[in-house]
């Protein structure tokens, strides 16, 4: 596994030294702190104006008094503890690597303040309804049709919340002309009115009207991904709002800008909340968002760390199982089933009435169901312990009994697994101790940028950061058009998806997307293509790859479509890596540290307490001394060091068992009783960070290391073409189509009755036959009859029925289905007539083949014979031993990104030592057949030109394995494409000596 790491780390750390004490004493001075007082009031107006007066000396409630002090408190851990960026509570600056570790944090930091979403939003909307005829307007970009009916996905605000649904509306000759007329241009109305003379103005100004509020037309100068503040506003004559908009720039600017001695900080945010309470109409809890980038004296570190966190990458790798994404799986199948291999337009896959239905989209309660088993409780499901977990409940068995608060992982501790189902691009963040201690959080993907985005529209080092790893990927898949997914599920969304932008091309969903190119959803196509969803664009023939490059939880989305767009990043596999304890997570209380044995901490010491173990402290929570006393035991009992953390989620909330009011804030996390209590080690507590302030004060930190792998270059994705040729043929068309679910066992002698009927009886009269094997949903032959005319149909299935009728009665074969032949166009495109003949010569060799042998079992050495039909295939295609060399050679790197199993490649050396003398002895014992074969593909070539590049050489080669071997082909065909490698390289060395 090849990890590069990109030159340049985000480095995430907290606005005060963890040494910093939280005393009553020290709150009450660190609250005369200007830089303290202004992150409460962003963070909190009503708090900072609580403990303004608690500071004040204002007469409080003693239990008043607690209260401000354990919140103020909780804050205050927060900024001394906690590295997630958020306000002035904790900052981040660009680092790079270098010779030397050594980072400095200087007291001067910078400030990016950016009004909330809801003030974008209602601002440009108070634009639009002032420029009246001169707002801008452009088509919805869902817009598909069906039938005679435009369809399109439209949204109502309920309660703050966006619900969406697909509106309708009849097509016509007006709908249809204004349509064409608007395309992908801003219009305003009087453009519109101006462009249609031949209608009334006040009647169609009308006409317009309702389809703005149909949301046929959008706004088009509304907050997006990528055009922050101000720039998506839409110029406006209105003096009012055009003063509003320069004097909120200008607040703006000068918070951005502000002098840390400046007292008259206060003065910036009231003013800024007059104006956005003048623009919302309302008061808002945030107003403004503001982020801190922290300015250094010092910004390097040492490379050779990356050794250490590549081992460790190797190693979350091999303990992490790939978990697929159960949405994806699930509409897999059923687009399967619907589809098979056909690309289809993506709103069409989606509509609701003729497309399929995604995620937890796809089952609705009804009046009859709803509730049924809402009240219930689901069975737990059933674990399924793997070697990879008995070994971590050894680890955790030999903690319990010898009370080890550390374990210590060996390097083989775990068999190695491949980085293929990895992304192309990750982020390491990890926090770095004295002597090159090293904790590594997690590995975060898909992509690096998730962790890097949202901060780069502030920081031009961080943009350029990411602009470096969004070019690296685009360089490993040259062809395809990588497009950021731009939509947002909530307006308020916009205040943590926003970023500048990174890709070259942009896939605009509901929302108007803004960029140079944008991607309209009516022209991508979806195709399930070697079970991985695949998205082209029809209207520049690329494929589509879509990236949400901000860390949102989509997840929480309102619509399948966008749901669909973003978890088809996530569809190779594990999307990002982190120690966990797998199935037995729930098993135990107390988790000890895992570190390695080079260094690196995977994981912090963890306890998880239910209520049963916390009864006796819940008890004593009215009694501090006895609290005390019992707590203390406790803390031995299991332990616990003087500092933890109390998580929640992904919140971290530090406890300190030295501090009273610390202890407070435990006591009633205690006493609340949650299902589970989970405290963590504070690993900096006990290991100082190596970055330190100019006074050498350490900080709590997470460095962002963003890196990809090594990958093959990947080449350039079947276009769509735009077929003339006939797709579908219906039962009774010219092609008969039928399915026979049956054993694998009795297939190839059910196929031979077949062979005889339709090749050797005279009985019916046929052009030619081929047929295919399924495993999905259920073991299953496809059989496809090309019939001289149409009015054969029932004569040729009638036969067909009698020939199976043995089998059937027996039971042999379980199900005879009649169903439409669909061709696969996406992959064979002008050429599918040329693969259909090929497949019925292959057919015909296929049945000769299992009538010599007679058997099914492929025991023999004479089953190799399918070497020489693809031996044959690469002749065809060149006989350049160079050519069909780069052909395999490519063919098998991508078989063993599926088969990475060494035992395969072993299995491969193995077979090619014993067999690869009776491959001459085979080509000559079977010329005749082999002969056969070589003539009927001449007289085919005769007819038709064929292209042999490779996508249309490797679908053939497969789909010849395919019908030659009774189950897992693609297994078959890795180890035969390993066999003609081994023979084509001995060949070409053969011949290099002659």
């Amino acid at each position: 596994m090849k990890v590069n790491f990109i030159n340049g780390l985000i480095l995430r750390s907290a606005a005060l030294s963890y040494r910093q004490k939280l005393s009553k004493k020290n709150l009450l001075i660190l609250w005369n702190n200007r830089l303290i007082k202004e992150g409460i009031y962003i963070a909190s107006k009503s708090l900072y104006n609580e403990l303004d007066a608690l500071f004040a000396n204002e007469q409080q409630t003693h239990a008043k008094e607690a209260q401000l002090l354990s919140s103020f408190y909780k804050y205050m851990a927060r900024m001394t503890n906690r590295a997630t960026p958020f306000g002035l509570f904790a900052g981040c600056s660009p680092v790079y690597w270098g010779k030397h570790s050594e980072v400095r944090l200087t007291t001067k930091f910078r400030k990016y303040a950016v009004p909330d979403a809801v003030v974008s939003f209602s601002l440009a909307k108070q634009i639009e309804n002032a420029n009246q005829l001169s707002a801008g307007y452009k088509l919805n970009n869902t817009l598909y049709k069906v039938g005679d009916d435009l369809r399109f996905i439209t949204y109502q605000t309920i309660d703050d919340q966006r619900v969406y649904q697909v509106s309708a509306i009849a097509s016509n000759d007006v709908l249809d002309d204004i349509i064409a007329v608007a395309d992908d241009k801003v219009w305003n109305k009087h453009q519109l009115i101006e462009k249609f003379p031949d209608f009334e103005a006040d009647d169609f100004l009308a006409f317009i009207n309702d389809l703005i509020e149909g949301q046929l037309l959008k706004p088009a100068f509304e907050p997006a991904i990528g055009f922050d503040f101000p720039v998506f506003l839409q110029k406006t004559d209105n003096p009012e709002l055009s003063n509003t908009i320069n004097e909120l720039i200008n607040l703006l600017n000068e918070v951005n800008n502000d002098d840390r001695e400046n007292l008259s900080w206060l003065l910036f945010y009231t003013a800024i909340e007059k104006i956005t309470g003048h623009i919302t109409g309302r008061e808002l809890k945030d107003m403004v968002h503001v982020t801190r980038f922290n300015q250094l004296a010092n910004r390097e570190l040492n490379q050779s760390l990356q050794l250490k966190i590549t081992r460790s990458i190797v190693l979350l790798n091999n303990i992490c199982v790939p978990v697929l994404n159960k949405r994806v799986e699930q509409f897999k199948s059923r687009f399967r089933k619907r589809y098979e291999e056909q690309s289809v337009p993506l709103l069409e896959a989606f509509d609701t009435d003729t497309g399929i239905e995604y995620g937890q989209w796809f089952e609705h309660e009804t009046l009859f169901t709803e509730g049924l088993y809402g009240g219930s409780e689901a069975a737990p499901p059933l674990v399924d312990y793997t070697e990879i977990d008995f070994k971590m409940l050894n680890l955790l068995n030999r903690a319990k009994i010898e009370k080890q608060y550390k374990v210590v992982l060996p390097d083989n501790f775990v068999k190695e697994r491949g980085a293929e189902n990895l992304p192309f691009s990750m982020a390491a963040v990890f926090q770095l101790f004295e002597n090159d201690i090293l904790y590594l959080e997690r590995v975060t993907g898909p992509g690096a940028l998730t962790m890097i985005a949202r901060f780069a529209a502030g920081d031009a080092e961080i943009y350029d950061i990411g602009l470096d790893i969004a070019a690296k990927e685009i360089a490993n898949s040259p062809e395809a058009m990588f497009a950021e997914v731009v939509h947002m599920p909530e307006e308020r969304m916009l205040n943590v998806m926003m970023h500048p932008t990174f890709w070259p091309h942009e896939l605009a969903y509901i929302d108007d997307a803004k960029g140079t190119s944008v991607l309209r959803l009516n022209d991508i196509y979806i195709k399930l293509e070697q079970g991985v969803f695949k998205l082209f664009s029809k209207k520049h023939q690329r494929e589509v790859v879509p990236r949400l490059s901000s860390a949102y939880n989509y997840n929480r989305s309102q619509h399948p479509i966008y749901t669909f767009l973003c978890d088809i990043q996530h569809q190779m596999g594990n999307s990002g890596l982190s120690f966990n304890w797998g199935a037995l997570a729930a098993e135990f209380v107390f988790f000890p540290r895992v570190e390695t044995s080079y260094g690196v901490i995977l994981h912090r010491a963890t306890w998880k307490f239910t209520p049963a173990i916390l009864d006796e402290l819940c008890k004593a929570e009215k009694s501090s001394d006895k609290f005390g006393h019992l707590f203390g035991q406790f803390k031995d009992d299991w332990l616990l060091p003087d500092k933890f953390y109390i998580i929640k989620g992904d919140n971290e909330l530090l406890i300190d068992t030295g501090n009273e009011i610390s202890m407070q804030v435990l006591v009633k996390e205690i006493a609340r009783q949650a299902p589970v209590l989970t405290l963590s080690e504070c690993i900096h507590f006990q290991h100082e960070t190596v970055v330190k302030d100019m006074n050498g004060d350490p900080y709590m930190h997470q460095f962002v290391a963003p890196f990809h792998f090594d990958r093959p270059l990947k080449p350039q994705y079947f276009q769509y073409i735009e077929n003339t040729i006939q797709r579908n043929f219906f039962p009774g068309s010219e092609w008969l189509f039928i399915k026979l679910y049956l054993s694998s066992n009795i297939a190839n002698e059910v196929l031979l009755k077949l062979d005889e009927l339709l090749n050797y009886s005279g009985t019916v009269k046929i052009k030619q036959w081929f047929f295919i094997r399924y495993h999905d949903p259920d073991n299953h032959i496809r059989v496809r009859v090309n019939l001289f005319q149409e009015v054969d149909f029932q004569g040729v299935y009638m036969a067909i029925r009698e020939v199976l009728s043995p089998f059937l009665i027996s039971g042999q074969v379980h199900v005879v289905q009649l169903d439409t032949y669909v061709r696969e166009l996406e992959r064979y495109g002008q050429q599918i007539e040329q693969a259909e003949g090929l497949f019925c010569i292959e057919t015909s060799f296929c049945c000769n083949v299992f009538r010599l042998l007679e058997n099914n079992r492929y025991d023999t050495e004479d089953w190799l014979l399918i070497f020489w039909l693809i031996k044959d295939y690469l002749n065809l295609m060149s006989t350049d031993i160079n050519d069909q060399l780069q052909f395999v050679e490519r063919q098998q790197a991508y078989f063993f990104a599926e088969f990475e199993d060494k035992a395969v490649k072993i299995q491969i050396d193995q077979l090619y030592r014993k067999y690869h003398g009776s491959l001459n002895n085979l080509l000559l014992a079977y010329d005749d057949l082999l002969q056969q074969k070589r003539m009927q593909v001449e007289l085919l070539l005769q007819r038709y030109s064929v292209n042999w590049n490779t996508k249309f050489l490797g679908s053939v080669i497969h789909m010849a394995v395919n019908r030659y071997f009774s189950n897992r082909q693609r297994l078959h065909e890795c180890i035969l494409y390993g066999l003609l490698l081994k023979f084509l390289k001995s060949e070409k060395a053969r011949k290099g000596k002659v």
